[in-house]
Formats: structure tokens, C-alpha cells, sequence
């Protein structure tokens, strides 16, 4: 009896210190990524060229970036905390990058500081959006090629609706410009994106 008990308590305690844990985490998309001599040794995901710059990515917001073929990095600003999962420079100073909860960055300084553009809240929010159209301008003829077009549109409708609730959790794991204007960028599904 008092093994179960220890047992029970146990596991009420471990779930209280994680929803105290969880509660009192920071939102990745609002919290920059901290300066510190420790982002030299975490994960990198991709490097790529911003002219004779080299650029590289990885987890915790981590963007290091190197004037001299690797020898030494600095680090970049980078408003925030997400695994970043790919680059691409479309000049020697213009470069996109991806990375997890949705986020799409842009430089204009060859990689040295990065803005947020577009993060999976707005992605959930355009899938929301897109079903509610789909169901509004729901033809009957469409209905007549597939009489389950109405049911699938609705239930698709409802998970935006949670996605949007619940929050970003989807990657954006890569990302390639065809000029300085247009890109796309891929996680679960493409997606078109325009500078401007």
C-alpha cells in the first residue's frame, strides 16, 4: 500500500513539475537567440555561401557566420530560439532561411541579422482561411464529383482550427529562390512566398 502510494504521489509530482516547466518556457518565436560562446557547439543543420561569406545554421536560433574560410565564426542576430533547418542567399547579401515552428528569416547583410517574415502562426492562420474559402465557394457540381468534397473540407477546416489554437508546431525544413522576388519554401506542404 504505501509503494502504490509512493508511486501515485510520484507521478503527480513528476506531471505538476512538468506543466510548471512547460507554462514557464519562453515562446521560441519571441525570444531571440541569446549571444554566447556556447553556439559553437550546438547542432548545425546547413551552411551555405553569402559571397565569400560562409554561413551556417543550427539549432537554437544559432546562425554563426564566417569572413575567414571557417577559421573563426561569429554569431548573428537571430530573433529567434527554433531549430533552423536551411539556407539560401539570392546575392551576395540577401538570404533567406527556414526552420522549425513555421519561421522564415531574411537578411540583407549577408547573414549578420536576420528578420522574421512569416512564422507558423500566420501558416496556420492562411490554412484556416483557405478551408473557410473552400467551403464557401463549394459548387454543386463539385459536390456531384465527390459527394464527400463538404465532410472532407470541414473536418480539414477543423484541424486549421485547432492548429491555430494550439500553435505553430509545424517545420519549415526548406527553402530555395528562383530571383530576389520569388521562392518557395517546404514543411508539410509548398508554399509560394514573394519579398514585397
Amino acid at each position: 500500500m504505501l509503494k502504490s502510494s509512493l508511486i501515485h504521489l510520484t507521478a503527480i509530482y513528476s506531471l505538476a513539475v512538468s506543466l510548471t516547466l512547460a507554462a514557464a518556457q519562453p515562446d521560441r518565436l519571441e525570444q531571440p537567440s541569446p549571444i554566447s560562446p556556447a553556439a559553437h557547439g550546438v547542432m548545425l543543420t546547413d551552411i551555405a555561401r553569402a559571397g565569400e561569406r560562409l554561413v551556417a545554421v543550427g539549432d537554437f536560433g544559432v546562425v554563426l557566420y564566417s569572413d575567414d574560410h571557417g577559421h573563426q565564426w561569429q554569431q548573428a542576430n537571430v530573433p529567434v530560439t527554433t531549430l533552423l533547418t536551411s539556407l539560401f542567399f539570392t546575392s551576395d547579401q540577401q538570404g533567406w532561411m527556414t526552420g522549425h515552428d513555421g519561421v522564415l528569416l531574411f537578411t540583407e547583410n549577408a547573414g549578420q541579422d536576420w528578420q522574421l517574415m512569416f512564422d507558423g502562426n500566420q501558416l496556420n492562420q492562411l490554412k484556416v482561411e483557405f478551408f473557410e474559402g473552400a467551403l464557401a465557394n463549394l459548387s454543386d457540381e463539385a459536390l456531384e464529383e465527390d459527394p464527400y468534397l463538404e465532410e472532407d473540407l470541414a473536418f480539414a477546416l477543423e484541424d486549421a482550427e485547432m492548429a491555430l489554437e494550439d500553435g505553430p508546431v509545424n517545420p519549415l525544413l526548406n527553402v530555395w529562390f528562383k530571383n530576389s522576388q520569388t521562392g518557395f519554401f517546404v514543411g508539410c506542404l509548398w508554399v509560394g512566398a514573394q519579398n514585397g
